[in-house]
C-alpha cells in the first residue's frame, strides 16, 4: 500500500509539474490513480496466490466477479484502507476454502444457491452509505451497470453448466455469494444505525 501511494504521488506530481492537470483536482487524480493501482496490485496478488494453489483461474474469476458486483451493489465499508485490504484477501481465502469444503455438494445445490443469490442482487437495492450517495441519474446508471454485470456472470454460469465444468460454476456461485453476504452485513449495520432505505 505504501508503494501504491508513493507511485500515485509521483504520477500526480509529474502531471502537476507538466501543467497537465489543475492543482485543485490533484486530490481527485491521486484518488483515482490510487484506486487503479490498488486494483492492479490486488489482481496480480490473487494471480500469484492462484498459481501456488494450482489453478490460475481462481484469482481471475474472483476478481472479475466480486470487484464489479461489489462496486455496483455496495457492501460493508472498513474504517481504514489497511482493514479493507485485509478483508478483501480474507474474502478470497474464504472463497477458496469453501470451494474445497463444498466440492462434493450435488449440482442442484449450486444451481439453487446461484438462483437465490442472483434474485437477491436483482431485487434488493444497493446500500446507502455516507461515502456512497447518488442522485437519481446516478442511481439509474448503477442499476444498468448492475444488470449488465449480473447478466454477464449468469451467462458464464450457464455456459460452464452446459459444458459441465464444475469448478467454474462452483467458483462463480461462491463469488456471487460473497457479494451477497457482504451486502447483507452492510444492510444490517446500516439498518441498526437507522440509515438503510429501499428506495433505490
Amino acid at each position: 500500500m505504501f508503494l501504491v501511494e508513493y507511485i500515485s504521488e509521483k504520477i500526480v506530481r509529474y502531471l502537476l509539474n507538466g501543467s497537465y492537470i489543475p492543482e485543485k483536482l490533484s486530490s481527485v487524480y491521486k484518488y483515482c490513480i490510487d484506486y487503479v493501482l490498488e486494483l492492479v496490485t490486488f489482481f496480480l496478488a490473487l494471480e500469484v496466490i492462484s498459481i501456488f494453489l494450482g489453478n490460475v483461474c481462481i484469482g481471475a474469476i474472483f476478481f472479475l466477479i466480486v470487484v464489479p458486483l461489489r462496486s455496483v451493489c455496495g457492501g460493508i465499508h472498513a474504517p481504514s484502507r489497511w482493514l479493507c485490504t485485509f478483508c478483501s484477501y480474507l474474502c478470497f481465502f474464504v472463497t477458496v476454502f469453501l470451494l474445497w469444503y463444498l466440492q462434493d455438494m450435488p449440482n442442484p445445490f449450486w444451481k439453487i444457491l446461484f438462483i437465490i443469490d442472483n434474485l437477491f442482487l436483482y431485487l434488493v437495492p444497493s446500500v446507502t452509505h455516507q461515502n456512497r450517495c447518488f442522485d437519481q441519474m446516478q442511481k439509474r446508471k448503477q442499476k444498468r451497470l448492475r444488470f449488465i454485470f449480473l447478466t454477464i456472470e449468469i451467462l458464464f454460469f450457464i455456459v460452464s453448466s452446459i459444458l459441465q465444468i464444475k469448478f467454474y460454476y462452483e467458483m462463480i456461485t461462491l463469488c456471487v455469494t460473497i457479494v451477497v453476504i457482504n451486502m447483507l452485513l452492510s444492510i444490517a449495520v446500516t439498518y441498526f444505525k437507522g440509515g438503510y432505505s429501499f428506495d433505490f
